[in-house]
């Protein structure tokens, strides 16, 4: 049975942000009418979720105004019937605003753009005061395509798989938006894991005067056989990825079985100065069951196995093992996501079975952005 992680949304309404003329495209003016601490719904007209609604952003101004995270939703992806079932297709202010909410109690069932690293409140989040940006995920492509035609086998309608020139047009207004920006932290969940590896050159070069770093939470661009070569060839066909990741790759995403991978080592080495973290557990429940439609050669499918997916994380460590300045904090189980939930505070790893050593998240992050990259867990 395949495993899903959904998220279920309420719709109820939330203002948007003065200063925007929601019937301008191609407006490249900084965002006004922001409020320090305080979430903010931006709409673009020209952002397209991939059932051609339009979409935005939210944007929430801290009290270091030098510094600026970039928050990925996650969602699943869209490549076969199956997936886009459970993969969301719009993301309206609405939406957003059934987001903005303060949990009663630390329950994972609350989401919540006020929980895990986006909570301002928990003076151990090493971001708290830092500028925030979400942004949302409705285009079925990791964050990443540039297809606004797609089409997908048992799918009738047309897909717009527009994510990586959505994030194109938020960054031409979030650049003046916050000028003088000097450290910027690129993260994100699940498909905004992957979609942190994959926007990160449009982030980096957006932003040059800036030290960009990366942390990619339940998104492991990992190689074949693990993340299947048939799999990563028809999500690169599916969402027109060679004309934005493997674009940006700089000739070395070439191979079909390590073109995710590629990308993401290619950052890593060009960008030395920076630091790049994943995030991710030994069994996580969604992202092998995403993997499984790549058993033999995409004509089946079953869930990758802890063992599998466990001797994938440590290929993908060991291949950066000569890079100082990429590391990855792993834990035992299923779960799927820790930054955005309470988990970000109380999730471990190493230690070993007394625990006697461990790490906590949100310590492991901190020191990521002081500049120690550590391999936390097996």
């Amino acid at each position: 049975m395949l495993k899903k992680t959904l998220l279920t949304i309420a719709l109820v309404p939330l203002a948007v942000a003065c200063g925007h003329d929601p019937s301008s495209n191609n407006n490249s003016a900084g965002i006004t009418g922001l409020q320090p601490d305080k979430w903010t719904w931006v709409p673009f007209a020209d952002a397209k979720c991939r059932d051609g609604s339009p979409t935005g952003i939210g944007v929430n101004l801290g009290s270091d105004s030098d510094k600026l995270m970039i928050f990925l939703q996650g969602g699943g992806a869209c490549f076969n019937a199956a997936t886009c079932a459970g993969n969301p297709s719009s993301f309206s202010a609405a939406d957003f605003a059934a987001l903005d909410v303060v949990c009663e109690s630390q329950e994972h069932k609350c989401t919540s753009v006020n929980n895990g690293i986006l909570d301002r409140t928990n003076p151990a989040n090493p971001v708290k005061d830092w500028n925030y940006v979400f942004v949302p995920y409705c285009t079925g492509d990791v964050h990443g395509g540039n297809n606004p035609a797609g089409t997908v086998a048992g799918v009738a309608e047309t897909q717009q798989f527009v994510g990586y020139v959505n994030m194109s047009l938020y960054l031409a207004r979030l650049v003046p938006t916050f000028p003088g920006t000097t450290r910027v932290l690129l993260t994100g969940v699940s498909a905004g894991g992957f979609g942190s590896v994959g926007t990160y050159g449009p982030v980096s070069g957006a932003f040059a005067s800036a030290l960009v770093e990366m942390i990619d939470d339940s998104g492991p661009p990992l190689a074949d056989p693990y993340f299947a070569g048939c799999l990563q060839d028809l999500q690169r066909q599916t969402w027109g990825l060679d004309n934005t990741l493997v674009q940006d790759c700089g000739g070395e995403c070439s191979s079909t079985g390590t073109q995710f991978f590629d990308l993401y080592r290619h950052h890593i080495k060009t960008h030395q100065a920076a630091n790049f973290g994943q995030i991710e557990s030994t069994d996580d429940d969604a992202t092998t069951s995403n993997f499984g439609f790549g058993l033999n050669r995409c004509t089946g499918y079953q869930p990758l196995s802890e063992a599998q997916f466990t001797a994938g994380l440590q290929d993908m460590e060991s291949k950066l093992s000569s890079y100082s300045n990429a590391g990855a904090f792993i834990f035992p189980g299923p779960a799927h996501t820790s930054l955005l939930g309470p988990d970000f505070y109380t999730r471990t790893a190493g230690g070993g079975t007394t625990g006697s050593g461990s790490v906590v998240l949100n310590d492991w992050v901190r020191e990521l952005l002081d500049g120690t990259v550590t391999n936390i867990g097996p």
